[in-house]
């Protein structure tokens, strides 16, 4: 509840001024990393139920998915998707129109004007960015630090096939932006970057 009320009260009240839907896509099953929680309980469950109750659509996941390309980051490919997916199926059912989708982690907490995660130098960090001047045409999408990923509607159909992406050639190492010097596996911000080449903002 904590979380959701600042996402509301922190984050879409100040940066947009028209209506939002929210749609969730939770991983509730056994986390694979050591940071992953054991178990669950009722009281839990029943703080997340109330979190939820004001969500358009929500998606839950209860078996952790693959990864792709040679590197274990790009199995948040599959929730982008699934995200995607929820939206553009809303649209076509309730023949809504979305101009904006901003893609958040469900566990930041926003605790002032600066954006989780965010660096004040980039810019990008005040809460008061109004999207509504923005125009929706052509499809364009930015990065806000390294969490928030705002786009429009038009690049929804990439985001749609984001575990289609083409992977970096890890026999060859190439092309060389996509590798590292020291380390094996190739990587996820260049793929990612480039499966959406020609909209970045």
């Amino acid at each position: 509840p904590a979380v959701q009320a600042s996402l509301e009260h922190r984050f879409l009240s100040r940066a947009l001024d028209s209506h939002v839907l929210l749609f969730y896509h939770l991983f509730v099953g056994e986390e694979l990393s050591w940071k992953g929680q054991t178990g669950v309980t009722d009281e839990q469950l029943h703080k997340l139920e109330i979190a939820l109750s004001r969500a358009t659509v929500v998606r839950l996941q209860q078996s952790e998915n693959g990864y792709t390309c040679g590197n274990q980051a790009t199995g948040r490919w599959f929730k982008f998707e699934r995200c995607a997916d929820s939206i553009l199926n809303y649209e076509l059912q309730r023949a809504a129109t979305v101009d904006l989708a901003i893609f958040v982690r469900p566990d930041l907490l926003y605790t002032g004007r600066q954006l989780p995660g965010t660096i004040p130098a980039s810019g990008r960090s005040d809460l008061s960015l109004s999207f509504d001047a923005m125009p929706t045409d052509p499809p364009w999408l930015l990065t806000v630090g390294s969490e928030i990923l705002i786009m429009t509607y038009g690049s929804l159909p990439l985001v749609r096939n984001l575990t289609r992406a083409q992977c970096c050639n890890v026999s060859a190492r190439t092309p060389d932006k996509c590798f590292w010097p020291g380390l094996d596996e190739p990587s996820e911000t260049f793929m990612f970057r480039s499966h959406f080449s020609g909209l970045w903002r």
